[in-house]
């Protein structure tokens, strides 16, 4: 087998997991990345698909054992920072998880994940300015990424800041976002005053 035809297997056997891991197939996903790596034992691809599985799974050592196998592998790897992040904040080590997305946005500044997820923790830490910056960097670089709309919207409010917040979220639903969940949400911040 030419190493052009191994590296096309590996791509192909790559799309069917990440299909059964979106498909809710942790198991068979997590079979398929095992393949992968028992030939290419560094594919940092795998590694960290394999990583968000136990992620998922809540086994979050073997999560970060992955990660930091697939950052030996590609230390540029925005998207592995990103899952290391996630792990990190959900164990507490916030200095860390924070850390993380910071790295991940540097290897990749157009990572509007990452730049949410830190705008979580920063609003997670009362750092709302720092946050509100962040999630607006995100819709910059990606006008229609939802969450980071919704996250800055969140932020705004524990920031004290409901009018704002209000104003952001009824000029999504005039841009086109047509969703019962916003306009739910912007019904309940103008009649309780609070999300």
């Amino acid at each position: 087998m030419s190493d052009s035809d191994g590296k096309s297997t590996v791509t192909a056997a790559l799309k069917r997991g990440l299909a059964l891991h979106r498909a809710g197939r942790l198991d068979d996903a997590a079979t398929v990345y095992e393949e992968v790596l028992r030939v290419a034992p560094t594919n940092p691809d795998a590694l960290n698909l394999l990583g968000a599985v136990a992620m998922s799974r809540g086994d979050n050592e073997a999560a970060i054992a992955l990660f930091e196998r697939a950052l030996r592998s590609n230390p540029n790897a925005s998207q592995v920072h990103n899952h290391m992040g996630l792990v990190r904040e959900r164990l507490g080590q916030l200095d860390e998880a924070e850390r993380c997305y910071r790295t991940a946005v540097e290897k990749k500044a157009d990572n509007v994940e990452a730049r949410s997820n830190l705008g979580n923790l920063l609003c997670r830490r009362k750092r709302f300015d720092e946050a509100v910056a962040t999630y607006r960097e995100a819709v910059t670089i990606r006008p229609g990424y939802r969450p980071a709309w919704t996250n800055m919207a969140v932020t705004l409010v524990e920031a004290g800041r409901r009018d704002e917040a209000i104003a952001l979220l009824k000029n999504l639903t005039v841009s086109g976002a047509d969703d019962p969940a916003l306009a739910a949400l912007i019904d309940k911040l103008e009649r309780q005053g609070s999300p």
